[in-house]
């Protein structure tokens, strides 16, 4: 307990095998992920990223951003 963190963005996409596009908001249901993603229901209910994993990445690829690895959250 005690820990804190941040969300740096919030993605979902409707289709698999699409980058996940940043919005707003997201829900999440117990037992099912979050809602409107594709994977919501399935093996994969949520998948989270950190965003030095991204700056790492955009150090050769400057054009990424949060959803391009199919992440729910960028922490």
């Amino acid at each position: 307990m005690g820990t804190t963190g941040t969300i740096h963005a919030v993605c979902i996409s409707r289709v698999k095998h699409q980058r996940k596009e940043e919005v707003p908001s997201i829900t999440l249901r117990k037992d099912y992920g979050v809602v409107d993603d594709a994977h919501g229901g399935s093996e994969r209910q949520v998948s989270l990223l950190a965003i030095e994993g991204i700056r790492r990445m955009q150090e050769k690829m400057p054009q990424l951003v949060p959803g391009d690895f199919a992440e729910n959250l960028t922490t």
